[in-house]
């Protein structure tokens, strides 16, 4: 949906997070080891390292930002909490990386100050792209003004949704509703501009950019038509499929050999989003044992010190591709309890169960 001129308005802004991320890194190794130099730092480390990790840091930026969706069009609220995602996804990220990487310590003052730089400049420069570009909107440059065409649900949430667009330049003119204004359900500020016979008349007066179709399924028949009357205006065609039910679903348009497909329904984890799910759980599990840790040995303690025999429990479950696994879990029944009536639910005052294991699942410690 984005116009040459936001398309250059994102590029810009991906160019400006990434030189802001290298920047805070830069700013914070000057502010740690020279102008706040405390606790003192006898031997200031080597520069050229802090400088690679600046470029990794950028680039971690760079998927960041772009999985949280921080370059889209979207209201400024939102936008602000994905940038703040897109600042916590760099801060795992880079902390994984350091994690893997023995070779250098990087001081975790450094680290601290570049976070509070980092989000700084970022929320700053968000707020004043932000205000720029809504002021040049006022002024009536880089528009973008829509036309929707279609009616029913479907097209009466698309036409609020880009009614909410105003200050990122996106314009809706208003809707051209095949079927009667009494039975379409949009909104009070949503403008009608008249019947599909004035189509061409509201291109031309409007200045339209982009014309959507949100037809419901008895206004399919309409699309030659339509069709035939967008190819002699220099106007964006783009289509919103009726999904019904799926609209809640992970969607995804792609291409096959030219036609486009929209897939619904498709596991979430492939590509970076693996990655990144697999980043997070190590660092999660880390930070968890380094924290429970403690009190996993006392668990184990009390299990082995009530009740005789092993003190983990192994279970099959189904893992990732179908693969299986065992699960280690503190053991809360007694070593026999499977053994006449195999691996069966637990009901409530299960004989099987010890006194300490009782405990341990109504705490979720098991």
């Amino acid at each position: 949906m984005l116009s040459r001129h936001t398309q250059v308005y994102f590029s810009l802004l991906r160019l400006l997070d990434l030189a802001l991320a290298f920047g805070a890194w830069e700013l914070a190794y000057q502010l740690r080891f020279f102008w706040l130099n405390w606790p003192l730092a006898h031997n200031v480390p080597s520069q050229q390292e802090y400088l690679l990790a600046a470029t990794l840091v950028s680039v971690l930026t760079g998927f960041s930002f772009s999985y949280t969706k921080a370059y889209h069009v979207q209201p400024l609220q939102r936008e602000l909490f994905r940038v703040a995602k897109g600042i916590a996804g760099v801060i795992v990220l880079t902390l994984v990386a350091a994690f893997f990487y023995r070779d250098f310590s990087f001081s975790r003052l450094h680290f601290v100050y570049f976070v509070a730089i980092f989000a700084t400049m970022e929320f700053t420069s968000r707020l004043l792209a932000y205000q720029g570009m809504r002021w040049l909107h006022a002024q009536g440059y880089h528009l973008e003004r829509i036309l929707l065409i279609g009616s029913g649900e479907s097209a009466a949430g698309l036409a609020e949704k880009l009614s909410r667009l105003q200050a990122a330049g996106i314009v809706l003119e208003g809707v051209i509703t095949p079927t009667s204004r009494e039975q379409a359900p949009f909104a009070k500020h949503i403008s009608h501009l008249g019947p599909l016979e004035s189509l061409a008349h509201i291109i031309v007066q409007r200045r339209i950019d982009q014309v959507f179709l949100a037809l419901a399924a008895d206004e399919q028949r309409l699309l030659p038509e339509l069709q035939s009357q967008l190819s002699k205006h220099w106007v964006d065609v783009r289509i919103a499929p009726n999904l019904g039910d799926f609209r809640t679903l992970h969607t995804e348009v792609e291409t096959v050999e030219g036609i486009p497909i929209v897939t619904v329904v498709q596991s979430p984890l492939e590509g970076w989003n693996r990655v990144l799910k697999r980043s997070l759980d190590l660092l999660g599990a880390l930070v968890a044992l380094l924290i429970f840790g403690p009190l996993m040995l006392l668990v184990a303690l009390l299990v082995c010190l009530t009740s005789p025999g092993p003190i983990l429990y192994r279970q099959e479950r189904m893992g990732l591709d179908g693969h299986l696994f065992y699960a280690l879990k503190f053991r809360s029944m007694r070593v026999d309890a499977e053994q006449s009536s195999g691996a069966i639910w637990t009901k409530q005052d299960d004989d099987r169960v010890t006194p300490l294991g009782r405990w341990l699942r109504r705490l979720s410690f098991d």
